[in-house]
């Protein structure tokens, strides 16, 4: 599967260095989409494990000025015992395009409350 995204996000790339400066940005758009299964379209609330854990490893690649989450697992799973830590739809709401951190925050809170566990 992994696979499969990272063929998807080269193509997203030589799809956008072969084609007409207008249909470029849509034809990346379009690749970008099939790559990340729609995920960016939907809140974080609302993302099954599969989405939050593609997210968690690509949302650096849709900005290139964000670090990778696992860059932040450390201090995540560090500071996870603390209730403020645990309110989920409050993170998500703090997220924004500026700075990625809070993204990822939600995205960790998300799955570790599922019960599951993301690479860091």
């Amino acid at each position: 599967m992994e696979l499969k995204l990272f063929l998807s996000i080269a193509m997203c790339f030589l799809l956008t260095r072969k084609s007409v400066a207008g249909d470029r940005f849509e034809m990346a758009r379009m690749a970008d989409d099939h790559a990340t299964g729609h995920c960016r379209d939907r809140y974080h609330s609302q993302m099954d494990y599969d989405c939050l854990k593609y997210m968690w490893q690509y949302y650096h690649v849709f900005n290139r000025r964000w670090k990778s989450c696992s860059s932040y697992w450390g201090k995540f799973a560090k500071g996870w015992r603390k209730p403020k830590n645990r309110n989920c739809p409050a993170i998500d709401r703090k997220c924004n395009g500026v700075n990625n951190e809070q993204c990822c925050k939600s995205i960790f809170c998300y799955t570790t409350t599922m019960g599951r566990r993301l690479s860091n």
